[in-house]
């Protein structure tokens, strides 16, 4: 991480689990810097897993309410003919008006069954003054085959 002058600010390693040839954010939970003007990702010593695919949700509806604490209510379900009944770690994305990422959430759910819709909830600490206009949920668990 670059400050606008070019010094270093920062560098942080982590470990992911992520589909190959899929562009994915990488969220920092409570990092706080000013001044950035370059961030730059690696990927190093990277182990190839056979998947039994990426799983899908289906956003069906949302409802965001911004104040001092923002909250966003979901509805979702499942776009498959089978039940999935493994736990699944959701990533949500909140976009403003000009498509930019306005807030960011994780939240889990207890898996995706056939015709049936469910929800979750979930708030901020800290209100935005973007207007969100647009969700995205992205499943950030795998199966991977045996």
């Amino acid at each position: 991480i670059y400050d606008q002058s070019g010094i270093k600010i920062d560098s942080i390693e982590n470990t992911i689990e992520a589909p190959t040839g899929d562009t994915i954010p990488i969220y920092i939970k409570d990092y706080k810097a000013e001044n950035i003007s370059k961030i730059f990702v690696d990927v190093l010593d990277y182990k190839m897993q056979k998947t039994l695919g990426a799983t899908s949700v289906r956003l069906e509806d949302f409802k965001f309410t911004n104040g001092d604490i923002p909250k966003l209510s979901v509805s979702y379900s499942s776009p498959y003919r089978f039940d999935i009944k493994e736990k699944i770690d959701i990533l949500v994305l909140l976009y403003d008006s000009l498509g930019s990422v306005a807030l960011v959430g994780k939240t889990s759910i207890d898996g995706l069954y056939t015709d049936k819709k469910d929800d979750f909830s979930l708030a901020w600490r800290l209100p935005t003054r973007s207007d969100i206009k647009t969700v995205k949920l992205i499943p950030i668990t795998y199966t991977y085959a045996k």
